[in-house]
């Protein structure tokens, strides 16, 4: 549990949401989702009313939070059908995929989400490179990394000269990762106990994948913010693989030493994630060209806006900095607008700032 809880802890997919407040709703989504899942697996094992109650309680406001929730249902027929020996039921489901229903027509008759340009849904070889993408964010990849990518196996030449050091420490620590998880898998093969193991294994594996579901059939729309319900199954996995192996061992000293060594290593591609994506994520350079412009904007006295405006250079990075009209609005009221324009800055110099 504690090697779980420090894997899933220093992630490298939670990057983005300490930037973006928007994207918070996936964390959130997914503790909401966790805490119905312990609920519902309490149910289960004491047939205790209240549990579902309260299961069902927290997966009702979890549809209002996060997407990623509506997996829920999925998450208990595994378990019920990978893990769980006692009676089965799959009847207390029915309120659960009622309330997803119901929620479904109002979302998409009344509240209809995009669907075109980047939120496209489509079937197509691009699900196998989201795939790709989310496992190589589960063995702490950068998000940036995946874009480098010209083809379903190579890396763009330019950036592996240009960021040599981290793109080889990274491949090195993922060749590391899978040759201690594959030597984990067969030794768990090789135990009497394989069956079990093998049910395991394949219940974390279906977790991960139903967990990601929603956001496999985006055509132009992967980020690894979409990953903290499904790292909580790759998490599973990893300590089966590792952990479990080593108590069959009877050897304390590799008991400590392999999962401390393993977790200092994951640290450490943390760590250097976080050295690598200050240098070239999105996030950081538009978080810093958006304090500079509210800082800007902040102290502008009145006279200083010109029709009921702050003008700001146009540009793609000022406006997502500035989220179109909201900053603006929310710091100096609704009835200031930004006014993006081409030419010499009347207010704040967000277009030309250096980082």
């Amino acid at each position: 549990m504690e090697l779980l809880t420090y894997r899933f802890s220093f992630s490298l997919a939670h990057y983005p949401i300490h930037y973006w407040l928007a994207s918070f709703s996936f964390l959130f989504g997914a503790l909401i989702a966790l805490c119905s899942f312990l609920f519902y697996l309490k149910f289960l094992k004491e047939n205790k009313r209240s549990y579902w109650y309260l299961s069902f309680v927290l997966f009702l406001s979890g549809l209002f939070v996060n997407e990623v929730v509506f997996t829920l249902p999925l998450l208990f027929i595994a378990y019920q059908l990978f893990l769980f020996a006692g009676k089965k039921a799959l009847k207390s489901l029915a309120p659960l995929v009622i309330a997803e229903l119901i929620f479904l027509y109002l979302r998409f008759g009344f509240f209809a989400p995009p669907l075109s340009g980047e939120y496209a849904l489509r079937i197509g070889g691009h699900i196998f490179s989201n795939i790709k993408g989310y496992i190589l964010w589960s063995f702490n990849w950068p998000e940036d990394l995946r874009t480098q990518f010209i083809s379903f196996w190579r890396i763009n030449p330019q950036f592996v000269h240009d960021f040599s050091v981290y793109y080889y420490f990274f491949t090195i620590s993922l060749i590391a990762f899978v040759l201690v998880l594959l030597a984990g898998m067969i030794l768990l093969m090789l135990n009497k106990d394989r069956r079990t193991n093998l049910t395991c294994i394949l219940f974390y594996a279906v977790w991960y994948l139903l967990s990601l579901s929603p956001v496999f059939l985006f055509k132009g729309h992967s980020f690894s913010y979409h990953m903290p319900l499904a790292t909580v199954g790759f998490c599973g996995l990893l300590a089966l693989l590792l952990v479990k192996p080593l108590q069959k061992l009877n050897n304390k000293l590799l008991q400590t030493l392999v999962p401390a060594a393993f977790l200092t290593v994951w640290v450490l591609t943390t760590n250097t994630g976080i050295e690598y994506n200050s240098l070239i994520h999105w996030e950081p350079r538009r978080a810093a060209i958006s304090k500079k412009l509210t800082d800007c904007i902040s102290s502008l006295p009145a006279n200083a806006l010109y029709k009921d405006g702050v003008y700001i250079v146009l540009s793609s990075e000022n406006y997502l900095a500035l989220n179109g009209q909201d900053a603006v609005n929310v710091l100096l009221g609704s009835q200031v607008k930004t006014i993006y324009f081409h030419g010499v800055d009347l207010n704040c110099s967000g277009s030309n700032i250096q980082l």
